[in-house]
């Protein structure tokens, strides 16, 4: 999974507009494009359903306007979840009340932004939003990168790999496989280095990353 690279090479960073009625709508997207985003605009709650996961860092800025700012944010809560989109998401209006701002935050927005409050500084919101889509961004490759690498095991291998992390040492796999110690050991070695492991504890964090285990504390460097 690579991320798109603009003309300057850089990482492309993404910001999807979804807007109704918002004051903001006419100059907020050329300010963000000045930025070096990449901005895209969403008609409506419903399209969020046919969009696709980015291939790069976004965030998703929600601006709504007057009564129907609440309902609007309800609508994308409810897209995103369904989607299951890893998208932050800042919602704008002129005003929120607190509890509004409240039930958004604890849905899971990245931020909920008022424009009337005096020195808002909105670009500066939404780059925080992309940081954080960042540091999802390079989690995710990690985790693909990890399920690649143990996807490239043999069935064997992984079986091995399987009963190491679960703590076993190299004698007691080779006797629940009745399997000769060395070749245990040639496999276990061939496996660590498919998945580019220098040792158990990286074996046991590549593994974790992959979703094979829920930690390494069992995984031990013992080869008897």
């Amino acid at each position: 999974m690579k991320p798109e690279i603009t003309d300057s090479g850089q990482v492309r960073r993404i910001v999807f507009i979804l807007c109704d009625g918002s004051k903001f709508s006419g100059k907020l997207p050329d300010v963000l494009g000045r930025s070096g985003m990449d901005v895209r605009r969403i008609g409506q709650p419903d399209d969020l359903r046919g969009l696709r996961a980015p291939q790069s860092p976004a965030c998703l800025l929600c601006m709504g306007g007057g009564d129907g700012a609440g309902a609007l944010a309800d609508a994308v809560i409810a897209g995103i979840g369904e989607r299951h989109l890893p998208l932050p998401v800042v919602f704008l209006a002129e005003r929120w009340d607190l509890r509004t701002a409240v039930r958004l935050m604890k849905s899971g927005a990245s931020d909920v932004v008022s424009y009337a409050d005096r020195g808002v500084d909105v670009a500066s919101i939404i780059e925080r939003a992309i940081h954080e889509a960042l540091a999802g961004w390079a989690r995710a490759r990690a985790v693909a990168d990890a399920k690649a690498r143990m996807a490239s095991l043999s069935d064997r291998e992984r079986q091995i790999i399987g009963l190491a992390l679960q703590g076993l040492l190299n004698k007691e796999i080779a006797d629940e496989l009745g399997l000769a110690l060395v070749t245990i050991k040639i496999y276990r070695a061939k496996a660590m280095r498919k998945i580019g492991a220098g040792n158990a504890t990286e074996m046991g964090h590549i593994a974790a990353l992959a979703g094979l285990c829920s930690g390494h504390a069992g995984v031990t460097s013992h080869s008897g």
